[in-house]
């Protein structure tokens, strides 16, 4: 079992990187770095499925949405993006909260749980 969690965690990983988008320095010129931390939780109250680490550097695409961790979930995912743009206008260095998936399962809502922090390294001004 975890073994077919690794392969779709290494999934999830790509997925999120595929999308074409500006790049960080493009969008964000005041920007060295963002760091974005996920933990994707299960049912339980202390459930953690998996925690995982996405860094963007001025170099990366500007594209922060994650998928969801559930294999059987539809169009859901997580889009971080206001979450930074709104960040970074205020010219803060982190920020934490919790999200839900917005896809579905079966006919169902997804609803599948994260808590994320954000932390972003601003340049020097010379």
């Amino acid at each position: 079992m975890l073994r077919g969690r690794q392969r779709y965690a290494k999934k999830i990983q790509q997925n999120s990187s595929d999308s074409v988008s500006d790049l960080v320095s493009e969008q964000f010129p005041q920007v060295s770095d963002i760091s974005v931390r996920i933990i994707y939780h299960g049912n339980g109250a202390n459930s953690v499925l998996m925690v995982r680490t996405v860094n963007f550097f001025s170099s990366s695409s500007a594209s922060f949405h994650m998928h969801c961790i559930r294999k059987e979930c539809t169009n859901g995912g997580f889009d971080l993006a206001p979450k930074i743009k709104d960040l970074i206008g205020k010219h803060k260095k982190t920020a934490k909260g919790k999200m839900e998936c917005g896809g579905g399962v079966s006919s169902a809502s997804c609803r599948a749980p994260i808590s994320y922090e954000i932390a972003v390294l601003y340049r020097k001004c010379s």
